[in-house]
């Protein structure tokens, strides 16, 4: 692989996708094609568990299978993420996972999950954003049919090339739901988000409820409701992560 070629070729393609699926799309085939089976890109927050939002090109059903064992709250990578125990560059492979860096055996269980969906190897990044509170995590699931192909490519030319992925890469939403399976929130009405909206704009209860023509107490009805999805424990902060999410516009 010629490394210059490939990032540039990497920069074009993903420079000429316009729709948001298509990005998406053209960052999942990339991936592939450098010899990942899966990726998966999400924002946190740098004191948080969960990401504020993120994206997995893994097949539906195993994702749902993944989610009904409970294995997301036990997630080795995330686990090791949180605890700060997760490097810039992570390359970790199933056995040393499992050996390792595992510290119980509900997170054994879940590598070796992984291991029945083909997964050989993990390969991860992290980027911090410019206010320091924020960060990107991208992680290249290598296959047992193209690990080798993953773990040929130089980590210097490995971070470039996710760096660029992750750079492009932008939230899910209702009118761009692919790769949306994981996200542990729900997406927020048509009306939620008309009130989350004219709040990021300053209005109060009462100048919503003049601007949509509904009573003041069914816009505080959707506050609740859009927080409820969010995950949040107060109006400010289900604003501030529908703005982190892509789900509403400042």
């Amino acid at each position: 692989m010629n490394s210059k070629n490939f990032l540039i070729d990497t920069i074009e393609r993903l420079s000429a996708a316009k729709e948001i699926d298509e990005t998406w799309h053209e960052i999942v085939a990339l991936s592939q094609e450098a010899g990942a089976k899966y990726v998966s890109i999400g924002q946190f927050s740098t004191a948080g568990y969960w990401p504020t939002w993120s994206r997995v090109s893994i097949e539906e059903e195993l994702v749902e299978e993944f989610l009904a064992k409970g294995y997301q709250d036990v997630d080795p990578v995330l686990l090791a993420r949180s605890r700060g125990k997760l490097p810039s560059h992570s390359h970790v492979t199933i056995p040393q996972m499992i050996g390792h860096v595992c510290t119980s055996e509900r997170e054994r269980e879940c590598a070796k999950f992984d291991m029945t969906c083909g997964v050989t190897d993990f390969i991860s990044f992290r980027y911090s954003g410019p206010s320091g509170q924020m960060e990107q995590l991208i992680t290249l699931f290598g296959g047992v049919s193209n690990a080798r192909e993953l773990r040929s490519t130089g980590d210097a030319t490995l971070a470039t090339f996710a760096g660029i992925l992750a750079a492009h890469a932008t939230p899910p939403t209702p009118e761009s739901p692919d790769g949306s399976a994981w996200n542990h929130y729900d997406f927020l009405s048509v009306r939620e988000r008309d009130v989350l909206t004219y709040l990021a704009c300053g209005l109060n209860n009462d100048q919503i409820a003049f601007r949509l023509g509904i009573s003041e107490v069914t816009v505080r009805m959707h506050t609740r409701g859009a927080r409820k999805k969010m995950g949040a424990s107060t109006r400010e902060q289900a604003l501030a992560l529908a703005l982190a999410r892509g789900l509403i516009s400042p």
